[in-house]
């Protein structure tokens, strides 16, 4: 009894993961990358490479918004920190219809005050877009589609628990050497070694595609309420601006640090160069999950900078909200701070990996029996093209972001037009080159297009990279060097795998490959 219910669990785990498993790995390689989407925006806008954050910053934007905004209604003011390097200020105009959610917005140098006109590009928002909506197909298609993937992750993980009897102690066994043996422990260790996290990672994304699951969508009432302002014209009264405005910032600032305990991320100035001025700073980390957006608290000051009132976190109206507040919050990361994220994006490595390597076991495992067959044929090539394939277009997509024409009309589309053209001559590429001539030159591709990042980023940002390290971009060097490290890794994987052994045979690392007499090739 015990027996085939393990061999059950193994059957569902199999086929619950190899059906959209390359979906699966698409999911979880961009998700990964998109824990730090606005690191990436920020290295993909080399024209505000030069912004160096100081304490002068504040000053800096008062400084703009003075003089571009004197008469402005209100000004709001987003400060760097740990993960931007730039100052966004905005305003609100008297007697001007509010267009946008802040009104007139422009991106500055955080030391010099200087517009930063940045390129069109897709951003490390694409990959955060990609990871839960795919592209180039309906949206609602494309989400029932990335939900269904994500419950077969979720039945794969929960019935990869009972595959084998003694599945821990494979946490702490590694054969090398053993082919097969080694594959299945890599995909175990991958697996276990962040466990609570692909758990939580798999489960929260499942309930928040609960909608499209379940098809009780209710997104249809979204935008039946008018929230724009009255048709009528509205007159506002300027008020006079009062000479010598200069409201007591550093102590509204240092007791907000002191009393939160983390930096300010946001400033709202209402009636600003009046003396009926009101302040409005704004922590930068959520103190809870529950509420949503409105995690964040906030502080009112007066004139001359003593607090008048403290805005505790918002709270979540009901369970239900809640709860899928938390999850959602869990899911993007918005709550953590710069250890945590790098602690989510190591696991979204390993399970990206465990994904990968379940692919390839599935070949592996099948190779003498099934070598030549249409069934696993078909998962060999799927296996190069949509996993090393993928790796080369965002690679594509990154190389894309500097060398195409920075006037060129539709410049974001173009950018994302590349990564699907090299995607697709990837896959075009694994349906001739299944095996082990389609995962050398895929990785020996993805090792050119990664190693030689930090060389493109010294030469097309108007930044060096010496400058970059003397005022201490470490958002952008930090990119070129988990893109460095990643393209070595893949080069190493094609070092090993370009290896020939004395029998004819290829392999990786120390798993060697399976070598058909008839066919005349090698699997992977």
């Amino acid at each position: 009894m015990k027996q085939a219910f393990q061999q059950s669990m193994t059957w569902l785990h199999t086929w619950s993961s190899l059906l959209l498993i390359w979906i699966l790995f698409a999911i979880f390689f961009a998700g990964t990358l998109a824990f730090f989407r606005v690191e990436i925006t920020h290295w993909m806008q080399p024209e505000s490479h030069a912004s160096a954050p100081s304490e002068e910053s504040l000053q800096v934007a008062l400084d703009y918004l003075t003089e571009h905004a004197p008469n402005a209604k209100n000004w709001q003011i987003s400060l760097p920190d740990s993960r931007t390097r730039t100052t966004g200020v905005s305003w609100e105009n008297y007697n001007e219809e509010r267009q946008r959610r802040r009104g007139p917005r422009q991106i500055i140098n955080a030391d010099s005050g200087e517009p930063i006109d940045n390129r069109e590009t897709a951003g490390g928002g694409f990959l955060y877009r990609f990871h839960f909506e795919l592209y180039h197909i309906p949206r609602g298609t494309a989400r029932l589609l990335v939900g269904i993937a994500t419950m077969m992750m979720f039945v794969g993980i929960i019935t990869g628990l009972f595959t084998r009897r003694k599945l821990f102690a494979h946490f702490f066994t590694y054969r090398p050497g053993k082919n097969l043996l080694s594959w299945i422990d890599a995909h175990v260790v991958a697996g276990l070694m962040a466990l609570p996290f692909h758990i939580m990672i798999t489960f929260s994304g499942l309930m928040l595609f609960a909608n499209t699951l379940l098809f009780l969508n209710t997104d249809d009432n979204r935008g039946r309420f008018d929230r724009g302002r009255d048709s009528a014209e509205i007159t506002e009264v300027v008020p006079p601006t009062v000479d010598n405005w200069q409201p007591n910032f550093n102590a509204m600032m240092a007791h907000a640090k002191h009393e939160w305990e983390q930096q300010v991320s946001e400033i709202r100035i209402d009636n600003p160069r009046q003396a009926n001025a009101s302040f409005t700073l704004e922590s930068s980390t959520q103190d809870t999950l529950t509420a949503g957006r409105g995690g964040h608290a906030s502080m009112s000051f007066n004139y001359a900078g003593d607090p008048l009132e403290h805005h505790s976190a918002g709270s979540a109206d009901n369970v239900i909200f809640a709860t899928y507040s938390s999850l959602r919050q869990l899911h993007e990361a918005h709550f953590a701070d710069t250890t945590m994220r790098w602690l989510f994006f190591f696991c979204g490595v390993l399970g990206t990996f465990m994904v990968a390597s379940g692919a390839i076991l599935w070949v592996i495992k099948r190779a003498r029996q099934q070598l030549g067959k249409f069934g696993f044929e078909l998962v060999s090539a799927l296996n190069v093209g949509g996993m090393a394939g993928l790796i080369c277009a965002t690679g594509a997509l990154f190389w894309a972001n500097r060398l195409l024409p920075i006037e060129l009309a539709e410049r974001r589309a173009w950018e994302i037009n590349v990564f699907f053209i090299t995607w697709g001559i990837c896959l075009v590429y694994s349906a001739f080159f299944r095996h082990r001539k389609g995962w050398a030159a895929l990785l020996a591709l993805a090792s050119v297009l990664y190693i030689a990042i930090p060389l493109l980023d010294h030469l097309t940002s108007p930044v060096s990279l010496l400058q970059a390290l003397k005022i201490g971009d470490w958002i952008r060097l930090g990119f070129d060097g988990i893109a460095l490290l990643f393209g070595f890794s893949m080069f190493t994987a094609f070092y090993y795998l370009a290896l020939r052994d004395e029998n004819g045979g290829f392999r990786l690392a120390n798993f060697k490959l399976f070598t058909s007499n008839k066919h005349k090739g090698e699997t992977c």
